[in-house]
């Protein structure tokens, strides 16, 4: 997909990794821009040991995205259940406006196209309040489900909050 290049960060702990230099960069860089929060809403991670533990889980499959040369994305996949994952995504606040579609899309034609028919749906779980993360992916193919009135954490309300259920399927 154009500019777009994906590369695997860990993949259930199966030894295809990537320089933990990577996932530092890309943590400072949500810390300075503002997104650490915004992304790791329920307060799972608040350190670059955090960040790097959840992408590099042996029950979790994350990705390294590359936009125009430079890194500019992250996402992951867990819960994987009946030809289904969860997806999760962290991108650069930059790109979140600008190639956001083009980005997005890429990923979404990549976990299909790689999973080899073992994955036919993606559910996203998007607190209500983050109006531009449920716009981007309704952009880039995205379908809302419904809100679920108790459906996440958030940390720095100390509360349960709405969230949306999002969903992609295999085309």
């Amino acid at each position: 997909m154009g500019n777009v290049a994906i590369l695997p960060y860990s993949v259930g702990g199966n030894g295809r990794y990537r320089p933990r230099g990577v996932a530092d960069w890309f943590f400072d860089r949500m810390v300075s821009e503002g997104t650490l929060g915004a992304v790791f809403f329920d307060g799972s991670v608040k350190s670059k040991d955090d960040f790097d533990a959840l992408l590099s889980g042996s029950t979790v499959a994350s990705y390294a995205g590359y936009y125009g040369g430079g890194l500019s994305f992250f996402f992951w996949l867990d819960r994987f259940e009946h030809r289904t994952a969860y997806i999760h995504f962290g991108a650069a606040k930059a790109e979140n406006y600008r190639n956001a579609i083009k980005i997005g899309e890429a990923v979404i034609s990549h976990v299909f196209q790689r999973s080899s028919g073992a994955i036919d749906m993606l559910i996203a779980r998007i607190p209500t309040r983050n109006k531009q993360a449920i716009r981007c992916v309704e952009l880039f193919g995205g379908h809302r489900c419904g809100t679920l009135p108790f459906g996440v954490w958030l940390d720095d309300e100390k509360r349960m909050g709405p969230a949306e259920i999002m969903y992609f399927t295999r085309r």
